[in-house]
């Protein structure tokens, strides 16, 4: 089996200031690395490690042009309780109009152009530009580096009541003290935490033991087929037990088939999301499904 390495750099003073700083930017490009089936190397910040180069500006003004022409659009997807097909809220989902990449290669981009805090801050702008009027809760994706550097900060007053932050996947965590109190702001805000991608990676089961979410969404990867896989489903099973007994409620994410939505039921998850309830829309979508024996009672 080839062994590849993957290496994340930053320097002191700069582009970081402080130890920690140092650890999380060095850690980011570790994700990035990993991320890239290209470079092995990535190197954060601006500093004398990383010289511009035409390559770096154009991809600079690429994600500056889209942030700035307004261009990140929100698309919302519902999260539906597995009892009665009821809405619990809508997560918005970030598409940049007029382009063929994927949200989450936007995102590498701007990482990479030390812009990834700002085009996070560009997707909440979106969901919130015409003030949430959807049911239930909100669901915003935010990775641990644009939390701890307060990109979204200048969205707080703007967020509802019932907005819940996903922290995401992407990014090991050097000190989950300052994500812990950077969360602790926002609870005063009325924000709830889910971690998200549950099964994707590692870090993910760090921040559910550091961060007491309050939603676990569990990713794709043990959702698909889960009723003809014994073993995802016996994990699956377990996670909710887990959930229930520390006070989390679980979210399976990607359901496409009344098969798996009757397996994430069976293994007692209590929400679900995917195409089988409703595709990412630009207002939220209505939900028409109902389980089953929910259908034969009415």
């Amino acid at each position: 089996m080839p062994i590849t390495i993957s290496v994340g750099v930053s320097s002191l003073p700069s582009p970081a200031t402080s130890l920690e700083a140092l650890l999380e930017q060095a850690d980011a490009g570790v994700y990035a690395a990993k991320r890239s089936r290209r470079d092995p190397v990535v190197v954060q910040g601006r500093s004398a490690l990383e010289a511009p180069t035409d390559a770096n500006e154009e991809v600079r003004s690429r994600v500056e042009r889209v942030i700035v022409e307004g261009r990140v659009r929100a698309r919302f997807q519902p999260v539906v309780s597995m009892a009665d097909g009821g809405v619990l809220g809508y997560e918005a989902l970030a598409r940049v109009e007029g382009s063929n990449l994927a949200p989450d290669r936007w995102l590498d981009l701007a990482e990479r152009a030390g812009l990834r805090g700002d085009l996070e801050a560009a997707m909440w702008d979106a969901a919130l530009a015409d003030g949430w009027t959807g049911e239930g809760l909100l669901f915003l994706n935010a990775s641990p580096v644009a939390l701890l550097t307060g990109a979204l900060w200048r969205c707080r007053h703007r967020v509802p009541a019932g907005v819940v932050i996903e922290v995401s996947e992407q990014h090991a965590i050097a000190d989950y003290s300052a994500l812990s109190r950077t969360l602790s702001d926002w609870a005063g805000f009325g924000a709830q935490v889910a971690v998200d991608d549950m099964g994707s990676g590692h870090a993910n089961l760090r921040h559910v033991l550091n961060l007491a979410p309050r939603f676990l969404k569990l990713d794709r990867s043990l959702v698909a087929d889960l009723h003809v896989t014994p073993a995802r489903y016996a994990l699956v099973e377990s996670i909710a037990r887990f959930a229930e007994r520390t006070g989390s409620l679980v979210i399976a994410e990607g359901i496409e088939t009344e098969e798996e939505a009757e397996a994430v039921r069976a293994a007692g998850v209590p929400y679900g999301q995917g195409y089988l309830f409703a595709r990412p829309e630009p207002v939220p979508p209505t939900v028409h499904w109902r389980p089953a024996e929910a259908l034969l009672v009415s």
